[in-house]
Parts: C-alpha cells; structure tokens; sequence
C-alpha cells in the first residue's frame, strides 16, 4: 500500500523516517537513471521493441518523484505497454497503450537480458581500463 509507507506524507508517518526517504531518493538518482539507459540501449536489440518509445518513456520518468520508475519508463516504453497508475502515482510516463500479454513478458525478459549483458560488458571494460593502469 503506497499511501502508508514511512516517510512520505500521510498524516501519521509523515515525519517519520523522512530524512530515510529522501536519502534513498538521492543514493538512487544515479543508478536509476544508468538503469533506464541501458535498457534504452537494449531495446535496440529486441524484435518489435521501440528505442524511440523506450527513450521517450525513459525520459518522461526522469523527472522529480518516484525514482525507482526510472527504469519502468524505458521498458513500458519499449514495449508499447501502459503503466498502471498505482505503478506511477497517477502518471503514466510515455504513451504506452497495450496491456502486458504472455508475448510482452517474453520480450520484456529478453531486454532485462540484453541489459544485463551490455552492464556486464561495461562493467568489465571498466575493470580491464583500471586494471591496466
């Protein structure tokens, strides 16, 4: 449930584990944003997704709030799909207009794939470029 969680305005928790919340949102900014990129990226190498939709969904979700959407933004975005408005607080990022369908979640799981793939390789360049320093 959304409306009761610790640290965001709902009369009796409003003040507790405030400062939580707003770190969490700061500490998460960067990774949520590389998140939504790579899967930006991956979209280009799955059948029938969008980098364009990906891009824009993406972008529509780097806005202010909720901060794990990042990501969700490039994927509903990719898919053609439409977040549900408990998923975003009432804002669908991009303009997604399916519902997820067993298809969906075979190309979403190829992307989280496809991502993890293009992070492991970064990851590994980075470690071979200060290991040859």
């Amino acid at each position: 449930m959304i409306a009761g969680r610790i640290g965001h305005p709902t009369g009796r928790h409003a003040a507790f584990g405030l400062t939580a919340a707003r770190l969490d949102d700061v500490f998460a900014l960067l990774p949520a944003a590389i998140s939504g990129g790579v899967l930006v990226l991956a979209s280009l190498f799955v059948p029938a997704a969008s980098p364009s939709r990906a891009m824009s969904g993406w972008i529509a979700d780097l806005g202010p709030g909720a901060l794990s959407g990042r990501g969700r933004g490039a994927m509903v975005g990719a898919l053609g799909l439409a977040p549900s408005a408990a998923a975003t607080g009432g804002a669908a990022p991009g303009a997604g207009t399916g519902r997820a369908t067993a298809r969906d979640v075979g190309r979403a799981m190829l992307m989280v794939i496809v991502a993890s793939l293009i992070a492991a390789t970064a990851i590994a360049g980075l470690a071979l470029l200060t290991a040859a320093r």
